[in-house]
């Protein structure tokens, strides 16, 4: 059985989100072992690009830290 593989993308919004949101991280899961990837609306808003890093970083720790 092919392995489930997540990776997260940090989105610039064209347009503000309540006026203060200018990033959607965005997780994106395969579950063919890593050849496709899809975006299935989880993610989070975030302020600033250094927010939105360290919000990618900690879904990346979570995720890993579920497999173990």
């Amino acid at each position: 059985m092919p392995e489930v593989v997540k990776k997260y993308r940090i989105e610039k919004l064209h347009f503000p989100i309540d006026g203060v949101y200018n990033y959607n991280v965005q997780e994106l899961t395969s579950v063919d072992g890593g050849k496709t990837f899809w975006y299935c609306g989880f993610g989070k808003f975030c302020r600033t690009l250094e927010e939105a890093n360290i919000t990618a970083n900690n879904m990346k720790e979570d995720w890993e830290n579920e497999r173990l």
